[in-house]
């Protein structure tokens, strides 16, 4: 007879440390400080434990850019975030077709679209589309979620008494241009920071008392074209600041173009011109080289947008 001793396998269990981090507490970072990098434990639970009714209410009230964010998370949030039904809100929202805002909004909420004739348009373009998501990336449009700026720099010579070398200063300004549904344009001119002037860049903005020295900014209307692309911006140029200023009318002419599919964030000048009343010379025309276009920035990433296009530069000094 013979004996068999038992075979012994053995297993090499491979370390993976990512696998404790499963189910556990939220680590959010912070903006840091001085003394290190600080963190705060969020204990709540996360988006998982919410259900899918829970999260379809949330979706319905995003913007565009925080939507297709949303959908880079997970593959559940990525087929939340398909859902026709948040695409079709986005797309009547940017489309009112000339008709009253607040109606379109009442229409979309209850579902009522059979007695609102232009929303036949709408449909018309969806089914030939194939999407409401593929017709609001494909079909051109103004985004309203964030604002256009255009940086303008020259050169200015300084004066100094008694020394040879003068001191070249750079001067940088600001253009803005913020669009609304209903065709309201803001416009305002500024040399302060993006991060400071957007604040001001509303339909119900006043000046408190520390800002009465600052810009006001200027209300106005715009026209786009969907077949040239074509933006036309009219605006009226009155500061209370200098009350003998004389009152004239500013017209750009701007066209849409875009750095990716449907990003629709990039407006060229084409011309610039003001109309000033009172005047010999009525209409003085303005184009400048330098100026080539203006660049979009949501408000979701304004700050870390603006950190990253524009620098900031006080003078230059010569040698």
């Amino acid at each position: 007879m013979v004996d068999y001793e038992p075979r012994v396998v053995k297993f090499h269990i491979c370390d993976r440390p990512w696998l404790s981090l499963y189910n556990r507490n939220l680590i959010l970072k912070t903006k840091a400080t001085d003394e290190g990098e600080a963190t705060s434990v969020f204990n709540g639970p996360s988006g998982d434990c919410l259900s899918d009714d829970v999260m379809y209410q949330i979706f319905a009230r995003l913007s565009p850019s925080d939507l297709a964010a949303c959908s880079r998370v997970c593959r559940r949030w990525n087929s939340l975030s398909f859902d026709p039904a948040h695409w079709k809100r986005i797309c009547m929202e940017t489309w009112p077709s000339g008709g009253n805002v607040e109606t379109m909004k009442s229409v979309v909420s209850y579902g009522i679209y059979s007695v609102v004739s232009y929303i036949v348009r709408l449909f018309r373009v969806t089914i030939t589309g194939g999407s409401w998501r593929r017709m609001f990336l494909e079909r051109p449009h103004l985004r309203f979620d964030g604002v256009y700026i255009s940086r303008h720099q020259y050169i200015r010579m300084g004066l100094t008494e008694g020394k040879y070398k003068q001191p070249v200063f750079l001067v940088t300004y600001f253009r803005f241009l913020r669009f609304y549904p209903d065709g309201i344009c803001i416009v305002l001119t500024s040399a302060e920071k993006p991060t400071s002037a957007v604040k001001r860049l509303r339909r119900n903005w006043s000046p408190s008392a520390n800002e009465r020295d600052k810009a006001t900014p200027c209300l106005g209307s715009y026209e786009f074209n969907e077949k040239t692309k074509q933006v036309t911006v009219i605006s009226s140029v009155k500061q209370p600041k200098y009350p003998e200023m004389r009152d004239a009318t500013v017209v750009y002419s701007l066209k849409l173009s875009s750095t990716c599919r449907g990003a629709n964030d990039r407006l060229y000048v084409e011309s610039h011109f003001s109309i000033h009343e009172g005047s010999d010379c009525p209409v003085f025309h303005s184009k400048d080289k330098q100026v080539k276009y203006y660049s979009f920035i949501a408000f979701r990433c304004f700050h870390e947008r603006c950190a990253r296009l524009f620098h900031e530069e006080d003078y230059i000094k010569a040698n």
